[in-house]
């Protein structure tokens, strides 16, 4: 029922709009399914700031959980990660993990997430449905592994928890940032891009 709604909604927005943007490839495949034709325009901003870090001497997982509905972001598995993989630190930027564990820091809201990502190794994304999280490109930017449950080019895909603490204990043993991932991000999403694709468009 919903899903007719939603499309029942689509055609009658569509005539009254020229066109319609999305992000990435994904969501424009589902919005495909509603009848609403798109163009993907990534628009992130920031990005090409961003440069390979040095890695932390200790595996750092960082996650982001916020307070209002952490268990869309994997709240309940990453708990259990935390608990299992104690020679791992766990960063967590939103504030939305309760896990009393001496390996897990919530560091709250954070305004300044390039020092964050230099205290972390990996980034660990685990979210029910995603679009182009700005995070995961920051993440590469900053030459960063990232362990996602949705594919993408340099991160390692993982859905079960199984998958997923395989993906950290195996990325656990690098020690060099991602230099290749990071130079990608910086050109395939550099201002310049995302200005030619929507002058494109326009």
């Amino acid at each position: 029922r919903a899903a007719g709604t939603a499309r029942r909604w689509a055609r009658r927005t569509q005539k009254v709009i020229d066109c319609n943007l999305t992000v990435c490839p994904g969501l424009q495949a589902e919005l495909a399914t509603l009848g609403i034709a798109t163009k993907v325009v990534p628009i992130v901003s920031d990005i090409h700031l961003y440069r390979p870090l040095p890695l932390p001497e200790r595996p750092t997982v960082l996650v982001y959980l916020p307070r209002n509905n952490p268990e869309f972001y994997g709240s309940r598995t990453i708990t259990n990660l935390a608990g299992r993989l104690t020679n791992h630190d766990f960063l967590v930027v939103g504030g939305g993990l309760d896990a009393n564990k001496p390996n897990v820091l919530d560091l709250g809201v954070v305004s300044d997430m390039q020092a964050v990502y230099a205290r972390a190794s990996i980034l660990l994304r685990l979210t029910l449905h995603d679009g182009l999280p700005k995070m995961v490109l920051e993440a590469l930017a900053s030459g960063r592994y990232v362990v996602w449950n949705h594919p993408f080019p340099h991160c390692t895909l993982a859905r079960t928890q199984a998958e997923i603490e395989a993906a950290l204990t195996e990325l656990a043993r690098r020690r060099s940032p991602q230099e290749e991932a990071s130079q990608f991000v910086r050109t395939e999403y550099a201002p310049q891009r995302m200005i030619a694709g929507l002058r494109s468009v326009l």
